[in-house]
C-alpha cells in the first residue's frame, strides 16, 4: 500500500501533526510506503523521526488566513502531482485544513488515489462556545478564524472518499454538518508508552518554581480559548480557598497573544499568581517531568477531537480530570473525573476530587489495552487496506 500523507507542520509540535507523524511511522512498520507534504522544517526534538520517508516540505506564506491554506493548496499542487505520477498513490490521507490540496489535485485529476480525511475535530462545540468565550484583544479574529476552518472541514470534507473520525462524538457532528455517515469510521488516537515507562529525564521540575509542597493541577496545551485556561484561572481561587495547598500549572506554547494577555491580566485582577504558573513552552523531557510529578491532569477544553494530553496524562498514569467533550470519554471511560466546560464551580469540584483519589493505575491500564499507538494503528491499518480495494 502507497499512502501519501498531507499535513500541516508536520515536523512540528501540536496535536495534529503528532498524530499523523505517528500514524506514518506505524503504518511505515508495517509495510507501506509512504510519502509525506508539509509546509514546516523539522524541529530538532520532534520524534518519531522518520529517515527513510520521504518528506517533502511547500513552504506557506505569510498570506492571511485563509488565504495562506488556498496558496499553499496551489504551490504544493505541482509536488503532489509529480509525486503520484512517479509512485502512484493508493491513497492521500488528508489532515485539518490541507484537505484543499487533494481535494483540488483530485478535481482537476492530477490524482486518481482514494482521499482519506482524519477529522481531528468538527470545530461545532466551539463555535456554540464563541459567547461564552472572555472579551480578549482580536477575540473576532480567532473566532473569524475557527469559523472559516469549519466551513474547509464542512464542504471540503464531503469530497473525501472515507473519513477516520478519532472521537465517537465526531460521527454525530459530522452527519450535523452534512456528512455521510456511512464514510466515517472512528478509531482514536494513540499514544507511545514507552515515553512513560522510564524515569522522567528532567528531575526537579517542582523545585524550578518553588511547587515542592504544592499540590499540582497540571494542564497541557495551546493557549487558545478552546482549550479553556480561562476557567481553571477563574476556578483558581475557589480551589485555593477549599485546598490552600492546590496549585495549577499549564503548560503550552502555541498561543493567541490576545487571549495571552487577557489570561495573565485575569491571573492579577483575582489575585492568584500564587495558584497558577504559566510555564510557556518546555521541552518534551520537561513535559514529561510534569506528567510524572503532578498529582492531577486536567484539561478545560470547551471543544476536543481525541485530546493528545488527556491520552499523554493517562500513560503516565495520572489521575485527570477532564470536561466531558470530545473523545476524553473515550480515552479515560469510567475511570476520568469529568467537569462541564466553562463552569467553575463544576471545574473546582473535579480538581478538589481529583486531589483525594488516585485512578492512575486504572487508567494506566486502559491505555495500556486500548490506546497504544501499535494497537490503534493496527485497527487503523486494517481500515486502509479496505478502503485501498
Amino acid at each position: 500500500m502507497k499512502v501519501c500523507t498531507v499535513a500541516p507542520a508536520f515536523n512540528r509540535h501540536g496535536g495534529v501533526p503528532y498524530v499523523a507523524r505517528n500514524i506514518v511511522s506505524q503504518f511505515r512498520d508495517r509495510g507501506a510506503d509512504c510519502w509525506v507534504i508539509t509546509d514546516q522544517e523539522r524541529e530538532a526534538d520532534v520524534e518519531p523521526a522518520l529517515p527513510d520517508v520521504e518528506i517533502r516540505t511547500v513552504k506557506r506564506t505569510d498570506r492571511l488566513f485563509p488565504l495562506n491554506i488556498f496558496s499553499f493548496a496551489v504551490r504544493a499542487l505541482p509536488e503532489l502531482r509529480s509525486l503520484h505520477d512517479r509512485h502512484d498513490f493508493d491513497i492521500i490521507h488528508m489532515h485539518g485544513n490541507y484537505i484543499l490540496l487533494p481535494i483540488l489535485a483530485d478535481k482537476l485529476d492530477y490524482v486518481d488515489a482514494t482521499l482519506v480525511e482524519t477529522a481531528h475535530g468538527t470545530y461545532l462545540n466551539e463555535i456554540r462556545s464563541f459567547q461564552e468565550y472572555p472579551s480578549f484583544d482580536r477575540k473576532w479574529k480567532y473566532c473569524t478564524g475557527v469559523y472559516l476552518d469549519h466551513l474547509i472541514q464542512k464542504y471540503g470534507s464531503r469530497f473525501a472518499d472515507h473519513i477516520h473520525a478519532v472521537a465517537q462524538r465526531a460521527k454525530p457532528e459530522l452527519a450535523e454538518m452534512g456528512i455521510d455517515p456511512s464514510i466515517v469510521d472512528v478509531v482514536p488516537n494513540g499514544v507511545n508508552l514507552e515515553e512513560f515507562d522510564a524515569e522522567a529525564s528532567v528531575e526537579g521540575v517542582r523545585e524550578q518554581y518553588g511547587l515542592e509542597d504544592a499540590d499540582v493541577a497540571l494542564s497541557v496545551g495551546s493557549m487558545i480559548p478552546r482549550k479553556g485556561i480561562h476557567t481553571l484561572v477563574e476556578a483558581a481561587p475557589k480551589v485555593r480557598a477549599k485546598n490552600p495547598s492546590g496549585h495549577i500549572v499549564h503548560v503550552g506554547g502555541h498561543s493567541h497573544g490576545g487571549y495571552t494577555e487577557y489570561v495573565k491580566e485575569r491571573i492579577e485582577e483575582l489575585g492568584v499568581e500564587d495558584v497558577v504558573t504559566l510555564t510557556g513552552r518546555v521541552s518534551r523531557e520537561e513535559l514529561i517531568g510534569w506528567f510524572d510529578t503532578c498529582d492531577v491532569a486536567v484539561s478545560a477544553a470547551y471543544s476536543e477531537g481525541c485530546p493528545i494530553n488527556v491520552l499523554e496524562a493517562a500513560a503516565s498514569g495520572c489521575t485527570t480530570v477532564a470536561t466531558d467533550v470530545g473523545g476524553a470519554p473515550d480515552v479515560l471511560g469510567e475511570h476520568g473525573i469529568y467537569a462541564e466546560p466553562g463552569d467553575t464551580d463544576s471545574l473546582c469540584d473535579a480538581l478538589l476530587t481529583g486531589f483525594e483519589s488516585d485512578h492512575g493505575d486504572a487508567i494506566r491500564r486502559r491505555i495500556e489495552r486500548d490506546f497504544t499507538w501499535e494497537t490503534i494503528a493496527d485497527d487503523l491499518y486494517d481500515r486502509f487496506e479496505e478502503w485501498n480495494e
